[in-house]
Parts: C-alpha cells; sequence; structure tokens
C-alpha cells in the first residue's frame, strides 16, 4: 500500500477503545470491550455470526456511524 493510502487508515478498534475506556497509559492492562461488548454498550445488536468478516465489517461499520453521530469518531486518524 503507498503511503498517502495508509496516512488515511485508523484502527477503528482503537478508537473505539478509546471512547469508552479512556487513553490508557502504556503497558497498562485495562478492560477495553471487544467488538460485541462494544455493541452491546452502544445499544447495538450483533448482526450475523461474530468472528466472520463480512459480519464482523458490518457490525464494525455499524459502531463507527454510532460513534460519528455522536462527535465521538475522530475527523482525521491523526487527529
Amino acid at each position: 500500500m503507498d503511503s498517502a493510502r495508509t496516512d488515511r487508515l485508523v484502527n477503528v478498534v482503537d478508537v473505539e477503545a478509546t471512547c469508552w475506556a479512556g487513553p490508557q497509559p502504556p503497558g497498562q492492562v485495562s478492560e477495553i470491550p471487544g467488538m460485541a461488548q462494544a455493541l452491546e454498550i452502544a445499544g447495538l445488536p450483533l448482526e450475523g455470526r461474530h468472528h466472520r468478516g463480512e459480519d464482523d465489517a458490518w457490525n464494525i461499520a455499524a459502531l463507527v456511524l454510532h460513534l460519528a453521530e455522536r462527535e465521538r469518531w475522530p475527523a482525521t486518524a491523526a487527529g
């Protein structure tokens, strides 16, 4: 992948964890929710089968939209 494209990639799990658990100091073990628990916290249903790629993609997209609607999704990957 070229750097112009990778500069726009965002790790959804990291953003999701920060939104619910807050930033964690390096090396600190924390209770960061996984996708299924994050959906439950957000009040969203888990659609399809957990750990099935296409179903997880739809569920993660639902989380992104949920966070964006509440202005908790970052405007940029660096932000």
